[in-house]
């Protein structure tokens, strides 16, 4: 029977990681000096109560300040983030990520090559290579509000829904696309507001 762990709470997306538990696949290796703990065969950190699951075939954290994961899948209520590294931090409660794909409702599945998640305030930011099939979507950068179901499209970028085509052409282009009734709608004339802030967000990464 292994051993369950008490470890750190953190939230994915708005929910809270209450009893946190940690249940290793082999030996925990802790190290006195810097206070990580290393699981070399990997693990499942679990919080039953608000369905949060983070896998990983290696893991190392830090007591209330880090973890990191290799080849890892975190899954929760509104997201599923699988990525070939992720870093969290705690106090902050951002999540860096390298080779991702995210999955949410609005989005079944889309690529980049690095992704940051203020899991707090439910924003991604997704650099590099952004490659989504449904919606059809090609960019280089861009900002996905959870909460309010926007994405931000910044830079060069196409974008392919039926009949309907997008582009375009420049480092400062833009278009807001917002899910609702199961319909995407796009704009490329984004509110000063919402536009401030969502690339304050897409500057953080």
């Amino acid at each position: 029977m292994k051993r369950l762990l008490p470890f750190f709470a953190f939230v994915l997306l708005g929910a809270q990681f209450a009893g946190f538990t940690v249940q290793p696949k082999g030996n925990q290796d802790f190290n006195p000096l810097t206070g990580v703990t290393t699981l070399p065969q990997g693990g499942t950190l679990i919080d039953a109560t608000d369905h949060l699951i983070l896998q990983a075939p290696y893991i190392s954290y830090k007591q209330g300040s880090f973890f990191e994961a290799q080849q890892a899948t975190m899954k929760g209520p509104k997201a599923l983030f699988q990525a070939a590294f992720m870093k969290y931090q705690v106090a902050s409660q951002e999540l860096r990520m390298r080779d991702l794909v995210y999955s949410s409702k609005d989005f079944p599945s889309i690529q980049a090559q690095e992704g940051l998640a203020f899991l707090k305030q439910g924003y991604v930011v997704l650099k590099g290579k952004i490659i989504s099939k449904k919606p059809s979507i090609q960019a280089e950068s861009a900002v996905i509000d959870t909460n309010h179901h926007h994405v931000l499209l910044i830079g060069p970028f196409i974008y392919r829904q039926g009949a309907e085509v997008a582009r375009g052409n420049r480092a400062n282009s833009l278009l807001l696309i917002t899910f609702e009734g199961g319909k995407f709608l796009l704009t490329s004339q984004v509110p000063p507001a919402l536009l401030h802030q969502m690339e304050a967000y897409s500057q953080q990464l």
